[in-house]
């Protein structure tokens, strides 16, 4: 449910075409127009923070009064919502919407796997955290490592640090002028 034009609807069809993305034109805080789009028997809904009005800022606020129009109707499925601002989280989380990504480069694409693949931004949200237990590190590989298997690498790392190695990087100086 949306209010764009059909050019800007066809290029993200074309950009999911395994999703097969049908859409209503309407106003997606209006729960009649929700209902006409048959959200009741979705599996899935993202709300994405409404930037639909011309000459006017993003805002949270419709995207959260339609967040609360679908909790009301008492969906099957998960809703999944785009914030600009976290000071809204809270209020989401009251009517049990868990599935909350504040927007950045990154939150499109989450939410748009979080349909394919329920279960990676919770993952990618979880390891993003920066605490000292969890999340990601670059780590300077030992010496002693250089020219042995990934496995041997893999296992010290997990054995003697409790770490899991996901891949390895190279890092290599940019070639300039200068």
């Amino acid at each position: 449910v949306n209010e764009l034009d059909e050019t800007n609807i066809a290029s993200l069809q074309n950009l999911f075409p395994e999703l097969e993305i049908g859409f209503i034109r309407g106003d997606y805080t209006i729960q009649e127009i929700l209902l006409q789009a048959n959200v009741q028997q979705a599996r899935h809904i993202i709300l994405l923070y409404d930037e639909s009005k011309e000459n006017s800022p993003p805002s949270d606020e419709r995207t959260i009064i339609a967040a609360h129009n679908l909790a009301f109707l008492k969906m099957k499925g998960k809703i999944s919502v785009q914030l600009k601002d976290s000071k809204y989280l809270q209020n989401l989380r009251k009517q049990n919407i868990q599935n909350v990504v504040i927007f950045d480069d990154l939150g499109g694409n989450l939410l748009g796997y979080s349909t394919v693949n329920p279960s990676i931004p919770d993952f990618l949200q979880e390891v993003l955290r920066n605490s000292e237990d969890k999340g990601f590190k670059e780590i300077d590989i030992p010496r002693d490592f250089i020219g042995k298997s990934y496995k041997e690498l893999y296992d010290f790392f997990l054995e003697e640090h409790g770490y899991i190695a996901l891949g390895l990087v190279s890092v290599r100086p940019e070639v300039s002028i200068n």
